[in-house]
């Protein structure tokens, strides 16, 4: 799938499986709409790229406009990291449970923000 905008390719991601299930997504609630949207509609098995990002991931899904993946790795600019959960907005990155490399030192963080 890909993101594309008047200007450029904001994203492309690519997945050995993409399952949707209909018959789950109908169990959708206000408290627990990122149980249900985790386990009905989700890519298994791939990889996240655009401009200076580079991320591949076991398991992801769209929740409110977001990108959520989990178990993931990656490299953004120079910098590799791997993390728990990464969250793509538009505007930014939001890594938790990382472990990154910046400048030839490593960082162990609960959270890390990468903004664009």
């Amino acid at each position: 799938e890909y993101k594309i905008t008047k200007e450029k390719t904001l994203y492309k991601i690519s997945a050995q499986t993409k399952k949707i299930d209909y018959k789950e997504q109908k169990k959708f609630k206000f408290y627990n709409k990122e149980k249900v949207i985790s386990n009905s509609s989700y890519y298994l098995n791939g990889k996240f790229e655009s401009d200076n990002l580079n991320i591949s991931f076991k398991k992801a899904y769209f929740l409110e406009g977001k990108f959520i993946m989990l178990n993931t790795r990656g490299m953004y600019k120079n910098s590799p990291f791997s993390a728990k959960k990464a969250i793509y907005s538009r505007n930014d990155l939001l890594l938790k449970n990382v472990f990154i490399s910046i400048e030839n030192r490593k960082y162990r963080k609960i959270k890390y923000k990468i903004i664009f």
